[in-house]
């Protein structure tokens, strides 16, 4: 039971000097696409909020956090700890990847929500049919694991380990050619080259579908890099909520594929994304409370399960939101406004 709620009392107004953010163009949920070009004074806003709500005379009984990331903020506390599973069982030795689980997809999501800036660019990467006739489903996982880890020497031996994002398998039933109704993979990557302007990402870009369709051994070289450099099978990223759209209608979508052998990893890292280790706020029952009641009125449309979380104490979950939301909120808190309003 949320502390004071249930009975629509209010609570003692929290003094705390006010911290001004910019509030325009931001909505939870959503990647803005400037979210991350902050300038001096919104940093030492950030600064301060973290300043007041960490460094204050009067005694606090901190038992719950949130530690902020620019596209998802968790809400910690604690008094929970898990080691292993939730029977106490520790991990023991993996067994063959045959889907890609809800586990893996929520890590995905999570990691890459963790990113400092958004990535630039998105490129798709496909196998021909006579690479892929005759094979198993543990075969098909062996010939695209093999193709993705010679692609990414071969980038890191021509000077292009600058690049860095992420790769994604996604296993899809051909719907004409001789495969056709027979589940063939091919990857997304969406990746960044740093400093690089518009033409030398489709120089890039140009020379990456070609030594992709060598390291298949395809012997349909001429129709492979019609596919390879068809102007769908790549684009441009604008946003951060661009990046967003993509990756959940291609990346994190959940195929409903499940096989009776092996598929090998579903999504893994290119070079080294910058992920953010993310800024840690320690808050009060009482400013918890009336952060939960902000994010309520946020998710109106959200699942039963996870907003009975919200009205619970001390539990742990996460957001998928903008940084400069959840800093939006916390400046309420600390304007001591009336607990019947919320920012937004």
């Amino acid at each position: 039971m949320v502390h004071n709620e249930a009975q629509g009392s209010s609570v003692p107004p929290l003094k705390r000097a006010p911290v001004e953010r910019p509030r325009e163009g931001d909505q939870g949920n959503e990647w803005s696409s400037d979210h991350r070009n902050l300038n001096h004074q919104d940093k030492t806003s950030s600064a301060c909020i973290r300043d007041i709500f960490s460094h204050e005379d009067v005694p606090r009984e901190l038992d719950e956090h949130v530690i902020i990331h620019p596209g998802v903020t968790f809400i910690r506390n604690r008094g929970q700890i898990h080691f292993g599973d939730r029977t106490g069982r520790r991990g023991g030795r993996k067994g063959a990847i045959v889907e890609f689980s809800d586990k893996s997809r929520r890590k995905m999501m999570i990691t890459m929500a963790m990113l400092e800036d958004p990535l630039k660019f998105w490129q798709d990467f496909t196998f021909s049919d006579d690479v892929m006739e005759g094979k198993s489903i543990s075969e098909k996982a062996k010939i695209a694991a093999r193709c993705l880890k010679e692609l990414k020497q071969w980038m890191e031996r021509v000077g292009l380990n600058n690049i860095y994002g992420y790769w994604k398998k996604e296993w899809k039933k051909r719907r004409s050619g001789i495969l056709a109704g027979f589940y063939v993979p091919h990857f997304h990557m969406v990746f960044t080259v740093p400093h690089a302007d518009e033409e030398t990402y489709l120089y890039i870009c140009r020379k990456i579908a070609e030594k992709w369709v060598e390291i298949t051994g395809t012997k349909n070289v001429v129709q492979a890099l019609k596919v390879a450099l068809h102007p769908k099978s790549r684009r441009f990223i604008n946003s951060r909520k661009q990046m967003q759209k993509y990756m959940s209608k291609y990346m994190v979508k959940n195929e409903g594929f499940v096989s009776t052998e092996s598929i090998g990893r579903n999504w893994g890292r290119l070079g080294n994304p910058k992920e953010t280790e993310g800024e840690k706020i320690e808050l009060t029952q009482n400013e918890m409370v009336l952060f939960k009641r902000c994010i309520r009125k946020m998710v109106k449309k959200a699942r039963k399960h996870f907003k009975v979380t919200l009205r619970k104490q001390y539990s742990r979950f996460f957001l998928f939101i903008e940084e400069r939301t959840i800093y939006r909120i916390l400046d309420w808190i600390t304007m001591n406004r009336a607990v019947e309003g919320v920012p937004f």
